[in-house]
């Protein structure tokens, strides 16, 4: 059983090349690795686990944003339904002042 240091995923297949859920490239090692390459090695996967961390922190937020979001927009668009008929009244009776403010200055 094959599980992805990162994001602790269990690989479906043991001669996975990567993994399938934030791409971590699985590395086989046949001898004992020395200082420098488990430095390089450790570097990596934190550098890795970094990156997949914020990305996760991202999707979760935008699944949030999403769930709240039509909320609002209903809220929104119920509030602009109600003031429709007056915005169109004022709107008519602005164009009418315009209109004859402009036939008494002719």
């Amino acid at each position: 059983m094959l599980i992805c240091p990162v994001c602790k995923t269990e690989a479906k297949d043991k001669n996975q090349e990567y993994c399938l859920n934030c791409a971590w490239e699985f590395e086989y090692y046949f001898d004992e690795l020395n200082q420098e390459e488990k430095e390089r090695y450790n570097h990596k996967l934190q550098i890795h686990k970094s990156i997949y961390t914020k990305s996760t922190d991202i999707k979760k937020y935008e699944i949030e944003k999403k769930i709240t979001k039509p909320k609002i927009e209903i809220k929104k668009k119920d509030n602009i339904k109600k003031s429709e008929p007056f915005s169109f009244i004022i709107t008519l009776i602005l164009i009418a002042i315009l209109t004859l403010v402009i036939l008494i200055k002719k």
